[in-house]
């Protein structure tokens, strides 16, 4: 099957306070970047509808203070691998999310991507840690929302994708600057209001990038005219195993994807508005689409990944439907005509089958999470 990489977030923390001086990596770059409007950056996300309110996001009172701390050599903006537009403080206030946006430049980074790109935004308070993903568009250009679940001082964190998983024949690098999957910049939000606990289910996370247009407009298209949860999640669950008139989803290892590039069978590259456009892809990018369109639509899911005592690795989902949490797998349905015994939420679902294939298959690191 396929095989899911938990890439290892590694976090330089530096030295942010001396005595009582906050010290500033780019202090020309203080406030609002004053090019942002003009840059005309694409809004391909929106807010999570149930989430939004209407003094959310970056709080003008108390204002913000210092720039974001970029980590390489010089500590500036212009020598970043990826760049910020929104925000550019570093210590700010907000409640339940803010914007950010920016730019991930290829120079900088090493080679130009090759079609998709994503940089990845990580929360962390304690104990506590969630990721949001991004695509980079053709211009390098990124921009979307993060979300707060937890109320106090909160470390967010920005990093891009390895260059080796997407470029694995690439041997050196046009700048030294960050290392691949290491943190490019930081700053701190203190939040005042967090997302409610009962609403957290519907935020997006790393690889489910519910909050895009495209998977929102996707998933109303899908649920339209459909009075009970049953049939709307029927109804996603066949457009993931079959597709529609635009093409149906193929099951397909990245090195046929992109020959000469892409030489690994599985790696964690695509996200699920990635891979609703392309079409082509592993277990991952199946169960984050599903998973992806069913937030989009209300629905509470997670995604349960492991691997076997041999080492490969395969992910599904579970989603919880009338109360009742339901088993799916969408990669095993693709394309086959006894797709509904892969979905729980089906009279002809194999339970004897799923558990033994799944739950009693890939034991090793199991995990669940939205």
């Amino acid at each position: 099957m396929c095989k899911n990489l938990r890439i290892v977030l590694v976090v330089f923390l530096g030295i942010i306070f001396t005595g009582c001086e906050l010290f500033i990596a780019d202090p020309s770059l203080n406030g609002v970047d004053p090019d942002f409007d003009a840059m005309n950056f694409p809004v391909i996300e929106s807010i999570v509808p149930d989430v939004a309110i209407a003094d959310g996001g970056l709080q003008l009172t108390p204002p913000g203070n210092g720039s974001v701390i970029y980590y390489n050599s010089t500590g500036l903006r212009t020598e970043s691998d990826i760049r910020m537009y929104k925000p550019t403080f570093f210590y700010m206030t907000a409640k339940r999310y803010i914007e950010v946006a920016g730019v991930a430049v290829p120079d900088d980074s090493g080679y130009k991507d090759r079609g998709y790109h994503t940089v990845i935004f990580s929360v962390n308070q304690g104990s506590y840690s969630r990721d949001f993903t991004f695509t980079v568009d053709a211009d390098g250009r990124f921009r979307g929302y993060i979300y707060f679940e937890k109320t106090g001082l909160c470390d967010v964190v920005s990093y891009r994708m390895w260059d080796n998983h997407l470029y694995p024949h690439a041997t050196s690098r046009s700048i030294s600057s960050v290392a691949e999957g290491t943190v490019t910049l930081s700053f701190k939000v203190e939040v005042l209001e967090a997302v409610p606990a009962h609403l957290c289910f519907l935020l997006p996370s790393r690889g489910v990038d519910n909050g895009v247009k495209t998977v929102r407009e996707y998933s109303q298209k899908l649920t339209e005219g459909l009075s009970t949860d049953l049939e709307k999640i029927d109804r996603i669950y066949q457009f993931v195993c079959f597709g529609d008139s635009l093409g149906s989803f193929e099951y397909t290892y990245y090195y046929d994807i992109a020959p000469g590039y892409l030489t690994a069978s599985w790696i964690d590259v695509f996200i699920a508005s990635q891979f609703l456009e392309i079409r082509k892809g592993v277990c991952n990018d199946f169960s984050e689409l599903f998973a992806a369109l069913a937030r989009a639509a209300g629905f509470e899911v997670t995604r349960v990944r492991g691997f076997t005592t041999a080492g490969s690795g395969h992910q599904w989902n579970r989603v919880k439907v009338d109360g009742l949490w339901y088993r799916v797998d969408a990669t095993y349905g693709c394309g086959s005509s006894e797709y509904k015994v892969f979905a729980e939420f089906y009279p002809e679902f194999d339970a004897g089958y799923f558990y033994q294939s799944h739950e009693l298959n890939y034991t090793v690191n199991k995990s669940e999470e939205f």
